[in-house]
């Protein structure tokens, strides 16, 4: 087994850029510290480093290795500081899809706040394949999602819908009153993300299925930019019933019907081993005792 004496004084090595700097800030001897590489290197089967002139560069088996010390050597030392305190903090590392709304983001991980246990949350934003990654590799917990996880031999999963929430138009009053329909659509301006997003490739599909050609009125990476051009009135958009009150608020926004045929689904993706983490735990069972409508899809595990 690898052994954290042996890591450290390779990171050190290899973020020092040399054995004698890593050396000189351990106050160790320069032979120590090569025969804990060394050590390293034989339990692993390959070389970590190779000498390029004067200089020691890593080789691509020791920059693997290097990403996994870094998060290894990371989490040892939250670890000690964790235990160090009077009040121990839960550390959990959440990555959420670019696509997820952060009030609904916000909405699905406020349960935490009823652990025992203080929550510091570590959230990443990001693509779902990279997310996938570092999930793989443990420098994630739990994934938030739009969309559900494909079964991955390689990558055995703990998934779950927290979340079923029927889709709503929202526009400034002057498209109103509601509901929209889709015949309406031939003559109002819609506001769609820029991104291929799980929204808007459903939308878009209704589009196509109801024989409406719309008009697009903007296509924007930026979310809040969408809805303040949704405001001035340049055309309409979709978003979660659930975010009716706080996007219209203000009254410069108004909820102009719901969408029958489009819900939007939020899933919490887990690595398998990481299913028991408290947190996870947490919001699993909060919202399998939540009232969630009947086409949510029950909790699983992908092989």
């Amino acid at each position: 087994m690898i052994s954290l004496k042996q890591l450290h004084h390779f990171w050190l090595t290899a973020h020092r850029g040399g054995i004698q700097r890593a050396a000189e800030a351990s106050g160790l001897a320069p032979q120590t510290i090569s025969a804990q590489i060394a050590a390293l290197e034989n339990h692993l089967g390959r070389p970590l480093f190779e000498r390029q002139g004067r200089r020691l560069v890593l080789t691509p088996a020791g920059e693997l290795t290097l990403q996994y010390a870094d998060e290894i050597l990371r989490l040892t030392e939250a670890l000690e500081q964790t235990l160090a305190s009077d009040r121990p903090t839960l550390r959990l590392k959440v990555g959420l899809l670019d696509s997820v709304p952060k009030a609904i983001a916000a909405y699905l991980l406020a349960p935490l706040r009823a652990l025992e246990q203080p929550v510091t949350l570590h959230v990443s934003e990001e693509r779902f394949a990279q997310l996938l990654g570092a999930l793989a590799t443990g420098a994630l917990d739990l994934i938030l999602s739009d969309i559900p996880p494909t079964a991955d031999p390689a990558l055995p999963l703990f998934s779950q819908c927290l979340l079923d929430t029927p889709v709503a138009w929202y526009g400034a009053p002057r498209w109103g009153p509601g509901p929209i329909t889709w015949s309406d659509l031939t003559h109002i301006p819609l506001l769609l993300p820029a991104a291929p997003t799980h929204a808007r490739v459903t939308l878009l599909a209704q589009l196509q299925a109801h024989g409406v050609t719309p008009t697009i009125a903007g296509e924007f990476a930026d979310t809040a930019l969408l809805v303040e051009m949704a405001r001035l009135g340049d055309g309409i958009f979709t978003a979660p019933e659930l975010l009716s009150d706080a996007l219209c608020q203000d009254g410069r926004l108004v909820p102009l019907g719901n969408i029958a045929e489009l819900h939007e689904r939020y899933w919490l993706i887990s690595h398998r081993r990481k299913r028991h983490h408290p947190a996870v735990v947490q919001l699993s069972q909060t919202f399998r005792a939540a009232s969630v409508p009947s086409s949510a899809q029950p909790t699983k595990e992908t092989p």
